[in-house]
């Protein structure tokens, strides 16, 4: 984590470590990286978009569905 003037700035791995371990961050930073996929400039779909299919934190795992008989 780094100041810049009043801001403070964090690096994404960094943010991907604290949502591993915290599920409302992992929340609030798909919700996020969803808006800007779907809304944002073309460089922020871009970079969203990449992000959310690479990292495996964000990859929805398929449900098994079982048959009883």
């Amino acid at each position: 984590m780094a100041r810049v003037g009043s801001c403070y700035n964090i690096a994404t791995a960094d943010l991907f470590r604290l949502a591993e371990r915290d599920g409302e961050i992992k929340k609030a930073i798909a919700l996020y990286l969803a808006e800007k996929a779907k809304d944002g400039t073309p460089r922020q779909r871009e970079i969203a978009e990449k992000i959310l299919k690479r990292n495996p934190l964000f990859r929805v795992q398929p449900l098994e569905v079982g048959i009883l008989l």
